[in-house]
């Protein structure tokens, strides 16, 4: 989702009226604390297969890049965004 709105933005490009996450990545880094805290109640994504299915997504791409770790990221002008996470 962010890559898309990203792109929308840089373009100039019509939004629709809003976005919607349910749980993103949003920080590729890991550098969070809630990444070592709650590495005991994870249920999707456990600490121990969180380093391999990183470099997947990653695919060559820097952590820190806007585009894979919208955290890093600026959306002014963006629609409304609603991310929810549980």
């Amino acid at each position: 989702m962010a890559v898309i709105l990203l792109e929308l933005l840089r373009d100039n490009a019509a939004q629709p009226a809003g976005f919607f996450c349910f749980s993103p990545l949003t920080d590729l880094t890991q550098s969070g604390d809630s990444f070592r805290t709650n590495q005991k109640v994870e249920a999707v994504l456990p600490t121990s297969r969180a380093a391999e299915m990183r470099e997947i997504y990653l695919a060559g791409h820097a952590p820190d890049d806007p585009t894979v770790s919208p955290l890093f990221a600026r959306f002014d002008g963006a629609a409304p965004v609603w991310i929810t996470a549980g």
